[in-house]
């Protein structure tokens, strides 16, 4: 396997990716815990060569990382994803649209792709399917993982349908890898 440029020896384009990470007050005790496993465990497959942008959302939408190349960044970024704690209300459609905005400096040739982690128990479905279906029209497409037992399905996997991506259950950190 010729592993002379990035991406090459896995067999696949350089990736651009944002995370989209829920720490509402909805995903107090083991579903932040989760989440923040799950992405922590992604960032960690991620080849040094990939683009990652991770946002944090309540209330507000928070950039954690501009989107920059994971090789410069894992570790640093790691310990920031670790510090996360919940709290707060929910509000995912700035937060997804802030992703879409940190993918726009995305290098040519990468494929930009957007994970939503969330629990996804907010009532903004329509908004976020709409901000989904626009991404998936400039290239981007979104992909949402469903964290806890309580989570939206419907909310979580329209979202996904809109972005032309896909939609899993968050069972443990390997899940969202």
């Amino acid at each position: 396997v010729c592993a002379d440029a990035a991406g090459q020896a896995k067999g696949r384009a350089p990736l651009s990716l944002a995370v989209v990470l829920d720490h509402a007050g909805s995903m107090g005790g083991e579903k932040i815990e989760r989440a923040k496993d799950a992405v922590v465990e992604l960032i960690r497959e991620l080849d040094a060569d990939d683009e990652i942008a991770v946002v944090q959302y309540d209330n507000e939408s928070q950039v954690v990382q501009p989107l920059a190349r994971v090789g410069a960044v894992r570790e640093s970024l790691i310990a920031k994803v670790r510090a996360i704690t919940s709290g707060g209300g929910t509000n995912i459609p700035p937060a997804l649209a802030m992703g879409l905005r940190e993918l726009e400096e995305a290098g040519r040739g990468r494929v930009r792709r957007i994970v939503l982690a969330s629990d996804g128990l907010d009532s903004t479905r329509a908004q976020a399917e709409e901000i989904a279906r626009t991404s998936a029209q400039r290239g981007v497409t979104i992909s949402s993982m469903g964290i806890g037992l309580d989570f939206d399905e419907a909310y979580m996997g329209g979202v996904a349908r809109a972005g032309r991506g896909n939609f899993a259950f968050v069972k443990d950190a390997s899940a969202l890898a």
